[in-house]
C-alpha cells in the first residue's frame, strides 16, 4: 500500500512541477524519491510578542 501512495505522490509532484506525467516512474532520481518518502517536517510556529507591535517571537 505504501508503494502505491509513494508512486501517486511521485506522479502528482511530477505533473505539478514538469507539467506532464512520467512514462516510467523508475526514471526519477533517488533524492526525489527519498524526499517524498520522508515524514513531513513540522512547520515553525510564530506568534506576536505581547506588548510589542510587529515583533515576532519564536515559540
Amino acid at each position: 500500500m505504501e508503494a502505491g501512495r509513494l508512486g501517486f505522490a511521485l506522479q502528482l509532484t511530477t505533473a505539478r512541477c514538469v507539467g506532464r506525467f512520467l512514462p516510467h516512474s523508475l526514471d526519477v532520481p533517488v533524492k526525489v524519491v527519498d524526499h517524498l518518502a520522508a515524514p513531513p517536517m513540522p512547520r515553525p510556529t510564530t506568534t506576536l510578542a505581547p506588548g510589542r507591535p510587529g515583533h515576532v517571537a519564536e515559540c
